[in-house]
């Protein structure tokens, strides 16, 4: 009986938050006047506290983050994990509401999810009042496909995709069974019937070419040299520095894809930094099922490491209060831990100085690549260099964009994943090179 009651209880505790979360059903008609709210209109009354720009530009996307401390938004009475809105020059052009995915909501069992989906499918038929239309299965690989399902209505598309993978099988799911996302995308329906012929829900797209890439470069008064246009997404408190890089260099080049689906893509983890190798592997998946090539400019292989660490322990003598590293005899090196025991100022100098072939390499490929119009991905260990504003993470393997330099004041340009105040920071071309594991690009089509 006590059981009973407290099941109860709870079932009625979540209809109560449920209840008094806010609705964004209110604010999505199927009507062309609702296209015209921009960024502004959704920044003022009761919609203020959602959302927040992920970048300083007038026309960036908005997002809400569904974390534990945002105010509850609820659409068709099912709760929200992310919202994202992204702008034209002169409308909304598109919400995508995510009702699941793993990255921020954990594993479910493929019940739980089998139901989401068909609640989720059965609310948007009763509030459309139409009969969707089922897509065929798109594969993404032998265990992995994206379904989706449109109700078409006179002037809005709603589009409901959903994805699973075949995967190892674990205490969650002995069949190997793995829920990735469930989410909605709406637009204008002249937008979609425009989009639909030539974008996928995999990443189909217009694909830049060099020409389209060396467009967006300039060179400001202050001697900087930097890519302009690179979209700004926030990954949020997930683990998704890899793919959320991804996503921004790839959306660059014109794919339609988000950090999910990549994410799946990639067997991306939720938790956790990331690992040189983890990170490079992350984009030879993406690079390989969107027929993108990776140019590696820089991997940080177990020789290197041992070479920087033989490198650092020369230096190392001639500083009585440095300690040289001590990596014993085999096992696993802690890469982390092992850059927390560094003395900043001892591996700075080892690197730059005993490592000059590779270090000029390193900002010949940047200054390169940058001219060229083509970001790149730079892979770094956090917690050596103090950086502003405050980062996220403090500590571990991070993977963000370099998209400038200025030979003048010795500086790259680079910019993290984590929205509003990541778009533009720079760093002294020796601390870059003394926290790199890994340069590579995602280089578009010639």
């Amino acid at each position: 009986m006590k059981i009973r009651c407290l099941v109860v209880l709870v079932i009625l505790t979540a209809l109560c938050t449920l209840a008094e979360a806010a609705d964004l059903e209110a604010y999505i008609k199927n009507r062309p006047e609702m296209w015209s709210r921009l960024q502004a209109n959704w920044l003022e009354g009761e919609t203020a506290s959602w959302f927040k720009p992920v970048s300083d530009a007038a026309d960036a996307e908005l997002r809400y983050p569904g974390y534990k401390n945002s105010p509850q938004v609820v659409f068709l009475g099912h709760k929200t994990y992310e919202i994202v809105l992204k702008f034209g020059t002169d409308r909304l052009e598109e919400i995508t509401i995510s009702t699941y995915n793993r990255g921020d909501a954990g594993d479910i069992s493929a019940s739980e999810f089998s139901s989401q989906v068909a609640a989720i499918d059965k609310a948007i038929g009763e509030w459309t009042g139409i009969e969707g239309k089922t897509h065929d299965v798109e594969k993404l690989s032998a265990n992995a496909a994206v379904n989706s399902k449109v109700w078409l209505q006179k002037h809005l598309a709603t589009e409901m995709r959903w994805s699973m993978s075949k995967h190892a099988a674990s205490a969650q799911d002995t069949k190997g069974f793995r829920a990735e996302y469930i989410k909605l995308v709406l637009m204008p329906r002249d937008l979609y019937d425009k989009r639909s012929s030539a974008v996928g829900t995999s990443g189909a797209g217009h694909s830049a070419t060099a020409l389209d890439s060396k467009r967006n470069v300039r060179r400001d008064a202050d001697k900087y040299v930097f890519i302009d246009n690179i979209p700004m997404v926030d990954q949020g408190e997930k683990g998704y520095c890899a793919v959320a890089t991804a996503e921004r260099i790839l959306r660059y080049y014109g794919k339609n894809v988000d950090q999910h689906m990549l994410a799946q893509m990639a067997d991306t983890k939720t938790l956790g930094g990331t690992t040189p190798d983890a990170i490079f592997d992350v984009f030879r998946r993406i690079g390989i099922k969107l027929g993108v090539k990776i140019s590696v400019h820089y991997d940080f292989s177990v020789r290197q490491l041992l070479n920087l660490v033989a490198k650092y322990n020369q230096e190392a003598k001639h500083n009585s209060r440095v300690r040289p590293i001590d990596l014993g005899q085999g096992g696993v090196i802690d890469l982390a831990r092992l850059y927390e025991t560094m003395d900043l100022a001892t591996l700075r100098r080892s690197r730059c100085e005993r490592e000059q072939s590779a270090y000029k390499k390193f900002l010949a490929d940047i200054a390169g690549c940058v001219d060229q119009g083509v970001p790149v991905a730079w892979s770094v260990v956090l917690g050596l260099v103090p950086e502003k504003p405050e980062l996220p993470q403090a500590a571990g393997g991070h993977l963000r964009i370099i998209f400038g330099y200025n030979k003048v004041t010795q500086e790259v340009v680079y910019t993290d994943s984590w929205g509003m105040g990541h778009e533009r920071k720079t760093m002294s071309f020796a601390d870059a090179w003394t926290i790199t594991t890994g340069l590579f690009s995602l280089d578009p089509r010639h």
